[in-house]
């Protein structure tokens, strides 16, 4: 609410149409700050006593909007078509335009494409002062989710799009013996990788890390993958997929089974009509 001090006002009786209006009389006037108002000078407009069909104006003042602050986002990490609640102050009561200057809205931004973008009206749940909840849309990606005011754009929250695996093909691999065969070879498909394998990008089964990626693809037109052997040393369960420190959903693995080794390492034995004299010749030569 903002309240007016001054003189000559005029006495207006409350107007039923009109909540805005909390009082009104000769030197003061208590008015809630309407939904489009954005910061700009502000005047008070009476009759004129003696022509009701004159108005004057008061002087001015200039008054701001305050810019809106974000305190909280919950989660901070997820998938496109999570539900989002931003919590903090200064957000108006409303979600859309805002008066009749250029750029004057009241949204949420979220990057796409390395660009700031407006989540739609039909993806906000709720809305007031205090509180936005919203579903994140579709071609959301990790960037800082804000929002803009008249008063102005917010500071901004990190949010973390999470990989998601979807299928690991082929099941029961076995585990790498260290000669890294295509028979231990897995496909790992899921979005949400990132281009390259880089720091705190890997890839686990049960805990254990499968090395470096054979291939390591992002696509925009479809599923991303990864190429890696199953590790050695790895048992069933689950595989997980890590970018930039941000763990995927879990996927369980059974592991194939694999030699590991033979007894005994090597065995001779006699060749038709031979003596074990021959055999002890032919081993020496």
């Amino acid at each position: 609410k903002v309240t007016f001090g001054g003189g000559e006002f005029l006495y207006n009786p409350a107007d039923p149409n009109n909540d805005d209006i909390v009082l009104w009389d000769d030197n003061q006037i208590i008015v809630k700050v309407p939904n489009g108002a954005y910061t700009g000078r502000i005047k008070v407009y009476v009759p004129s006593r003696l022509d009701a069909t004159v108005d004057y104006a008061s002087t001015d003042a200039f008054f701001t909007i305050n810019t809106p602050q974000i305190s909280s986002l919950s989660p901070t990490e997820g998938n496109t078509g999570d539900a989002i609640l931003i919590t903090g102050s200064n957000f108006g009561e409303t979600f859309g335009t805002y008066g009749s200057a250029a750029g004057q809205t009241a949204f949420v931004g979220y990057y796409s494409g390395g660009q700031a973008q407006t989540v739609p009206q039909a993806n906000i749940l709720s809305w007031s002062d205090t509180s936005i909840r919203f579903i994140l849309p579709d071609d959301a990606e990790t960037g800082e989710v804000f929002v803009q005011t008249p008063g102005g754009r917010s500071n901004g929250i990190l949010f973390t799009i999470k990989p998601t695996i979807t299928s690991v093909y082929p099941l029961q691999m076995p585990a790498d013996g260290g000669l890294g065969g295509q028979s231990t070879r897995v496909t790992i498909y899921g979005n949400n990788f990132g281009p390259t394998q880089g720091s705190g990008t890997t890839v686990s089964f049960g805990g254990i890390d499968a090395g470096a990626a054979y291939e390591w693809v992002s696509s925009t037109t479809a599923e991303d993958y990864i190429v890696v052997h199953v590790p050695f040393g790895a048992v069933d369960g689950n595989v997980t997929v890590t970018v930039n420190g941000v763990v995927s959903n879990a996927k369980y693995y059974e592991v194939g089974a694999s030699i590991t080794g033979f007894e005994p390492v090597s065995y001779t034995h006699l060749r038709a009509h031979e003596t074990s004299l021959h055999l002890v010749c032919r081993l020496l030569l």
